[in-house]
């Protein structure tokens, strides 16, 4: 039976401290970033997608963030769209570039669909509808099903009517639905589907509810603060509007009523944070629904199940 080559992913809601647990463990252990937030992939949204400082651009489109190599940020422009099928293409081929180096894939980001589908190896490439992808939808709440639908497919989740919009059965069809249309428009290849392959350790970080919301506030007010208004004027003189999936997401869809004046910038920042909030309730929802997860405080408790899960024998 052939070894699978091991990788670690760290999926978790916003604001839970994923970006310091994976740093500090690719420089303790080797290891290489693979963006999995599907809005980091787009140039010029940095603020508002919470993205740390970039300290370098590479020839090879990976760039340098806390010293460690990352890929998949800033490849694309916010006009550009981008299917989970073309994420998982893009992740597969860097995950086994970093294995060529020998260096340790670490798979980071908030948004579920896009880590599983790594991590599990869903088939995209069929219309056929993956038996374990639609068991973990039919556990998922009308809200997921709308925000996994609208992370998938803009364009399907508006031709839904409003009574299909709340109905859970309708939506996931529409994922599905999403799913191969996404499929369609870049195949994997042959080799990619329907098989996991990689041995994954799959991590989130347990946060207590007030603290992650207190961490929420404080990002919120920053972002303000390092210039959240001035990105998305910069965005739409540009062209970019929130009609594209890049900036349908929160820190840019709200500010839609602040430049002609219809609400203040306090109003705006509160729904910011109420959306942020709402979102990373679906996030964790998402996340512990998963019995391959392991739950840790930090690096401290994470650290020794990387050490023991890098030195088992296959």
């Amino acid at each position: 039976m052939k070894t699978l080559p091991k990788i670690i992913a760290i999926g978790g809601p916003t604001a839970s401290g994923k970006t310091s647990l994976s740093l500090k463990l690719a420089q303790e252990f080797r290891g290489e970033i693979v963006n999995a937030d599907s809005r980091q992939v787009y140039r010029y949204m940095d603020i508002g997608t919470g993205k740390e400082p970039v300290e370098k651009k590479n020839p090879d489109g990976s760039v340098i963030i806390g010293g460690i190599v990352h890929y998949l940020i800033d490849i694309l422009e916010p006009n550009e769209p981008y299917s989970l099928a073309q994420f998982q293409c893009d992740a597969f081929r860097t995950i086994d570039s970093i294995l060529k180096k020998n260096k340790l894939p670490i798979l980071v980001g908030g948004t579920g669909l896009y880590v599983d589908s790594v991590v599990y190896g869903y088939d995209l490439t069929h219309h056929t509808p993956d038996t374990s992808v639609r068991e973990k939808l039919r556990n998922s709440t009308v809200q997921e099903l709308q925000h996994s639908l609208r992370e998938l497919s803009p364009h399907v989740y508006t031709s839904l009517n409003e009574s299909d919009r709340n109905n859970p059965r309708r939506l996931i069809r529409g994922i599905e639905r999403a799913m191969s249309e996404s499929a369609n428009s870049d195949t994997p290849p042959k080799n990619y589907r329907n098989i996991r392959r990689y041995t994954t350790l799959y991590f989130s970080i347990q946060t207590p509810e007030e603290k992650l919301e207190t961490h929420i506030s404080k990002r919120v007010t920053s972002m303000f603060h390092n210039g959240l208004v001035e990105e998305n004027l910069s965005l739409r003189n540009s062209g970019f509007t929130t009609k594209h999936t890049s900036m349908s997401s929160i820190g840019y869809q709200e500010l839609d009523p602040y430049f002609p004046r219809e609400q203040t910038l306090e109003e705006v920042q509160a729904a910011i944070e109420l959306h942020t909030r709402q979102y990373a309730k679906r996030q964790m929802t998402w996340f512990k629904r998963n019995k391959d997860i392991s739950w840790v405080r930090g690096y401290d408790d994470a650290r020794p199940l990387v050490q023991n899960f890098l030195s088992e024998e296959p």
